[in-house]
């Protein structure tokens, strides 16, 4: 409870300092801060903003905003590719656990078939039509996987 209490006193401290500055964004601080800065002697009143363009830290950090911004839309389109082909492959897979299933629908209709054939008797009518069933069941599933 002591520790809840303090970091609330902070927090409360942080958002009376933070309001006291009244300001708005980052360049209303800079501004102020530059004032101030002034005010104390610390900084010559009569430099002027003219040397932002040509300072080498200024240029570097806009030379990488920029390639950061190329690398991230590289990223976004591959992120975009990826996802796609993802879901196409997810899709697929689904496609190919249908075909296993069926492939062991038609080899279990094959066994029964074999087995009823072994014993030396006629395949039952059900047998048979379960046999082509899952054949054809099979071979609309390939047709499905092709079609992806």
């Amino acid at each position: 409870m002591m520790v809840d209490k303090v970091k609330e006193e902070d927090a409360g401290t942080r958002n009376s300092f933070i309001q006291s500055l009244k300001v708005a964004n980052g360049d209303s601080l800079e501004r102020r801060l530059k004032k101030e800065l002034e005010e104390q002697g610390i900084l010559d009143p009569n430099d002027s903003d003219s040397d932002v363009g040509t300072d080498e830290i200024h240029n570097e950090l806009l030379r990488c905003q920029q390639e950061l911004k190329a690398v991230s839309q590289h990223n976004q389109t591959q992120l975009k590719r990826l996802a796609k082909a993802a879901r196409e492959e997810m899709s697929r897979q689904e496609v190919r656990n249908k075909l296993l299933e069926a492939d062991k629908e038609v080899c279990d209709a094959y066994k029964r078939i074999a087995l009823a054939r072994s014993k030396k008797k006629s395949p039952a009518k059900k047998e048979r039509d379960q046999a082509w069933k899952s054949i054809k069941d099979r071979e609309a599933i390939l047709k499905q996987l092709e079609s992806i």
